[in-house]
């Protein structure tokens, strides 16, 4: 019991605190209330004075005071844990509630859903994948939208893609979709235009400091298709023509040359021609600046075993006489039409001609020529000022060859050669000759620099021509023929110059040869930086020979200080494209799993999963998505466990592996580790493999393969995200298949990064027992990690998992609750909250989630 008087010391403090204040007391200032700079956060605010790192609180008077505000245009906007980056420059957070917006469109066909901005306006766009054929390739539409409103029609993708997947491979937005293709790894690109265009960009880079031109020739005939001869110039090796088989074996070494790239001269400064028509092969001709010398090549010869590549072989020297510096290039024409191809220089502001006899040897003239020597020709007085013709061929099949001069076509008549068809533009600077539509007479195509349109010379017999315009969407140049689409008309390729993002960049483009009349308009197919060559052939691939022409492309890799190439594979459906090959151990692989990752340079590469569909070993790939990276093919891992398996239970090597792979920084060490799930062993069996990428060799680094009990399928899902927030990344696999969906199984991660190491969740996660049919995730309101959206048979549930990983589920009641397809999360309005994209049975519908403050 306390004593009468006796003070408490909490009294005592206070009283002694009082007097000590007293001298300097004044009176405190009155605080408003509901006012920012009161230092506390009241109605409307998030913070007043402080913010949590690495939030930025705005202050009193400040646009936007009070609230957490960010950059939305650095990787790490600066907002605190839990919130998202607004394009107001406001942080803000998810209140957990949902609202319809409205926005709904029929499509009822799509089963899958991707997220990119392949438009380039600011606004998440939806790539609506269908669902898989029997070989695992999917039909494919690109949706735009602006903000919560969506466009009226779809971006068709006039083609079937396999495996695709989402990412910045470009190094900028999220507007890139890889997809598998039999030949390799295809990089489609979105452009900036209203509507999404796509390009595709994958490169084959050069070692450092190495230029190449090459062709497409038929050297060794017991092989199928064509082989590739190039002129390549490297620092170590100078210039050297080197024979490249289709069929993986090393490349041969040919002949030294007296130059490289940098010399060559003209439109197609590397050609090949049968010049001696008692060799299985054509020959090899380089037109070198300056040079008073054409030298020819016969890339083969018979050998113990048939026919073989001509190693050490020398080239034949076609001398200028008199001599004069190649000024303008080379090409071939039957100039005497003998039957017999002859040599067309450009010297010295003259033509000279060298006459070819059919057995690889030439004369200056028919009647006491000097062997293998080209002498100054004259053109006709109706080619005007011309001193060099662009093309040359009999047009109207009276025995006399024809000219194309930049002024117009010069046809040979019974009283001499006349002006045909006068070109009122400007000057032509190219021209090729082919068999565009079906009229069976040699038609005309010409580009003049720096001027946009073809100017189609269609051959209407007897050398009357009938111009027309083939519309381009920039000037174009190196113009080649071939028949890309297999129709068994000529198709045109060229590079045109175009600009993007205030930069001009080449692309090639193609116009298509038509049974009558003239050419399609141009349609642009590859964005290839500076382009320096094009040439067409016929390449074996992995599904063997067809009847359709391959182009090679040869461009510019800035970065690497060396010359890229790419193969344009030839299609009946006219969408050319390259593919980027995956190579291990002198085998094809097919790639069956694709995603984006940060794997050691500036800009996300691709991670490919690769089957030889020889031996069935699995490999995992680098592919370069950008010229930033490491230059040269693909890098291939050592092979996977051999217990992955198919889960179709077929022999045959398709696109339905049912492999899932991911990419995420697991362990903190700034680069991206791969997530590979796949089935294994016996049926219900599954496991998780993590392969760390070693920037030294540019390759992957398996880890110890983790199974675990799960029924995969093609349709299966994969995503990683830190759903129990602890601060790692966690992947959670949707198992099943869509006529028997089965639970959500979360592997947890740790801080070495490590998955299914430790106990997965005390029980599948399967929120009604009917299984799950989509999933995504969403940012968690609370601060840390992403809560899980799950479609059952029933309703759309959201997952929130605390720090001990016990899940607990509540419908999300203004979802649909019945026949959902797929789910996908984006911030279509640019608020900083995730909004929720759900495909259903009866179409496509758009949510908003509201925030906290708004």
């Amino acid at each position: 019991m306390r004593r009468a008087g006796a003070r408490s010391p909490a009294r005592v403090f206070a009283a002694l605190v009082l007097a000590l204040a007293a001298p300097a007391c004044a009176p405190l200032p009155t605080l408003s209330e509901g006012v920012c700079g009161n230092f506390v956060v009241e109605a409307g605010e998030d913070c007043d004075g402080h913010a949590p790192a690495p939030g930025s609180c705005a202050p009193m008077g400040a646009t936007n005071e009070c609230r957490f505000v960010c950059d939305p245009t650095l990787p790490e906007p600066g907002c605190p844990a839990g919130f998202g980056c607004g394009s107001n420059r406001v942080c803000r957070r998810a209140s957990g509630t949902i609202e319809p917006t409205g926005e709904r469109v029929g499509y009822t066909w799509p089963t899958s859903l991707r997220v990119g901005d392949f438009n380039l306006d600011g606004a998440p766009d939806l790539l609506l994948l269908g669902a898989p054929d029997a070989a695992g390739l999917r039909p494919a539409r690109a949706l735009s939208s602006h903000g919560f409103s969506l466009s009226e029609t779809l971006t068709e993708l006039p083609f079937e893609i396999a495996a695709p997947t989402v990412g910045a491979g470009t190094g900028e937005a999220y507007r890139d979709i890889a997809f598998a293709d039999r030949e390799g790894v295809a990089i489609l690109r979105g452009y900036s235009e209203d509507a999404a265009r796509f390009a595709m960009v994958p490169s084959i880079i050069l070692s450092q400091g190495t230029s190449a031109r090459l062709l497409f020739v038929d050297v060794l005939p017991d092989a199928p298709g064509d082989e590739i001869v190039a002129l390549t110039d490297s620092v170590e090796n100078g210039a050297l023509l080197t024979g490249i088989a289709a069929d993986g074996t090393p490349p041969a070494g040919l002949s030294p040359m007296p130059g490289g790239e940098a010399e060559v001269i003209g439109a197609v400064p590397m050609l090949a021609a049968a010049l001696d028509e008692a060799v299985p092969c054509k020959q090899i001709l380089v037109a070198y600046r300056g040079a008073t010398t054409v030298p020819v090549f016969t890339p083969c010869r018979l050998g113990d075993f048939g026919v073989e590549w001509n190693t050490g072989g020398a080239p034949l020297d076609v001398k200028l006489a008199p001599e004069a510096p190649i000024d303008r290039g080379v090409f071939v024409a039957d100039v005497d039409v003998d039957g017999h191809l002859d040599l067309v220089v450009g010297a010295g502001g003259q033509t000279y001609v060298a006459l070819g006899l059919g057995d690889g040897t030439f004369v200056s003239k028919k009647n006491g020529g000097m062997p293998n020597e080209a002498a100054p020709y004259m053109l006709p007085e109706a080619a005007g000022d011309a001193t060099f013709p662009l093309a040359m061929a009999d047009l109207n099949t009276d025995g006399h060859v024809d000219f194309i001069v930049p002024r117009g076509i010069v046809i040979s008549r019974p009283a001499g050669y006349e002006l045909a068809y006068g070109n009122l533009g400007a000057a032509w600077s190219e021209a090729v000759i082919g068999h565009f539509n079906g009229n069976d007479a040699l038609d005309v195509v010409a580009s003049t620099a720096g001027v946009v349109d073809l100017d189609f010379l269609n051959n209407a017999g007897d050398g009357v021509f009938s111009p027309a315009v083939i519309s381009t969407h920039g000037s174009a140049r190196l113009l080649t023929v071939g028949d890309v689409d297999g129709d068994l008309l000529d198709d045109i390729v060229f590079s045109e110059q175009n600009g993007e993002n205030g930069e001009l960049v080449d692309q090639i483009a193609l116009s298509f040869g038509v049974p009558f009349g003239v050419p399609t308009s141009a349609v642009a197919a590859v964005e290839a930086g500076s382009v320096e060559q094009i040439t067409a052939g016929h390449y074996v691939g992995q599904t063997g020979m067809n009847a359709m022409a391959e182009v090679a492309v040869v461009f510019e890799a800035e970065a690497h200080n060396s010359d890229a190439l790419a193969v344009l594979q030839g299609r009946t459906s006219r969408n050319i494209y390259p593919a980027l090959p995956l190579r291990g151990e002198g085998s094809s692989f097919l790639p069956i799993a694709l995603t984006f990752g940060n794997f050691g340079d500036e800009t996300a590469d691709i991670a490919a999963l690769g089957v030889n569909p020889a031996t069935r070993d699995l490999r995992l790939f680098r592919v370069e998505a950008f010229e930033d990276g490491p230059p040269g093919l693909p890098a291939a891992s050592e092979a996977l466990d051999s217990w992955f398996s198919p889960v179709e239970g077929t022999d045959a090597i398709l696109f339905r592996h049912g492999a899932l792979v991911a990419a995420a920084d697991l362990n903190d060490d700034g680069l991206d580790e791969v997530v590979l799930v796949g089935a294994h062993g016996e049926q219900k069996q599954a496991a998780v493999m993590v392969a760390d990428y070693d920037e030294a060799s540019a390759t992957f680094q398996p880890r110890a393969a983790q199974p675990f009990a799960a029924t995969l399928s093609i349709d299966a899902d994969l995503l990683v995200a830190d759903v129990d927030g602890d601060g790692h990344e966690d992947a959670l696999v949707r198992t099943g298949s869509p006529d028997t969906p089965s639970s959500l199984v979360i592997l947890w991660g740790n801080e070495t990064g490590d998955l299914g190491k430790d106990a997965q969740v005390s029980a599948p996660l399967d929120p009604d027992g009917s299984g799950v049919r989509a999933l995504t995730c969403v940012k968690s309101p609370r601060g840390k990690g992403f809560d899980v959206l799950v479609a059952s048979d029933q309703a759309i549930y959201r997952y929130e998992l605390d720090a001990g990983r016990d899940a607990t589920a509540a419908p999300v009641q203004v979802l649909p609750l019945m026949h959902v397809r797929a789910l996908a999360a984006a911030d279509f309005d640019h608020d900083g909250v995730d909004d929720i994209a759900v495909q259903t049975e009866d179409g496509f519908e758009l949510y908003r989630s509201i925030p906290e403050l708004q």
